[in-house]
């Protein structure tokens, strides 16, 4: 055989290295309890893949927090997602905090009292899921309740470059004057609070356990760092009992909206805590948030 019939194997051999394997999908649709290892220490998430996985097409992934003294478990039950998950077609993800009493090391505040990077375990997660499954990377999101909230909130400031939006549920963005640090990324943030909250202030006239930076301020301090100088919109429904504010036109598309609540305390809107049925102020918090991360891709 001459050199020349050589070359031609030799060089599709060579060329085939070059391409990288697209990851086989190695889960189906089900619900599995997953473990991994994060800075030494094994962690907990329960993962829910939807049967569309069966289409083979890639999915939206979306990782929910618990709150503080919760549980993976727990937040799958009372926020009410995972239906709303399966029914569009999402990667449902549900961590679990650290700690006697787990919660998250949100940076400005840690209720695990572990000192580990949450971040990383989100990421580790990410990394995970991405191999055993096709994911659409440019749908990935995060939300959670209350310290899983100010945890979204930190999040989004980190691995913004993996996040398309997030959703924060009776949370905030700092307390006193520790604040989450700027975001490296642009991402969209849904934040849905109580007036009546006793446990996580809405703004500095609450009366409640915590007294972070308020609803107001957190949402107008997101907006600036998506460069958006316009004043919000606002609109109300259910007689005034439901405010959206929305700041349109940020970085790539980025947007920020608030939904404040005339009433539910710090409960989970909507959520199995008060029968799985919608809150006096009307809204399901599972619904307002699907309903943003399917308008907030990257792009």
């Amino acid at each position: 055989m001459n050199s020349s019939a050589l070359r031609i194997p030799l060089l599709a051999l060579l060329l085939a290295g070059c391409v990288s394997p697209v990851p086989a999908q190695t889960k189906g649709p089900g619900r599995y309890v997953e473990t991994l290892e994060s800075e030494g220490v094994k962690r907990s998430y329960i993962l829910r893949i939807p049967k569309k996985a069966e289409d083979g097409k890639p999915l939206p992934v979306v990782l929910i927090l618990h709150g503080w003294t919760g549980t993976a478990a727990l937040a799958e039950v009372y926020t009410d997602t995972a239906e709303e998950a399966e029914k569009r077609g999402y990667i449902a993800v549900y961590p679990d905090g650290l700690g006697e009493r787990p919660g998250w090391n949100a940076g400005f505040i840690d209720l695990s009292g572990q000192k580990k990077d949450d971040v990383a375990f989100m990421s580790a997660i990410l990394d995970k899921i991405e191999s055993e499954v096709k994911v659409d990377k440019n749908r990935v999101y995060m939300c959670g309740h209350s310290n899983g909230a100010f945890m979204s909130h930190f999040a989004a400031t980190q691995i913004g470059d993996r996040l398309a939006a997030i959703g924060a549920v009776a949370g905030t963005t700092g307390v006193g004057p520790r604040i989450i640090p700027n975001p490296k990324e642009p991402v969209s943030v849904l934040m849905i609070h109580a007036k009546n909250d006793n446990t996580v202030a809405y703004d500095e006239n609450s009366q409640s356990l915590l007294k972070g930076i308020s609803q107001s301020k957190s949402a107008q301090w997101w907006a600036k760092q998506l460069g958006i100088t316009a004043p919000a919109e606002k609109s109300e429904i259910n007689d005034g009992k439901v405010v959206t504010e929305t700041w349109k036109n940020g970085k790539n598309g980025r947007m920020v909206q608030l939904v404040t609540l005339a009433d539910g305390g710090h409960a989970w809107p909507g959520g199995r805590t008060v029968g799985g049925k919608e809150t006096a102020s009307g809204i399901r918090a599972s619904i307002l948030l699907f309903d943003f991360f399917d308008a907030n891709p990257k792009k």
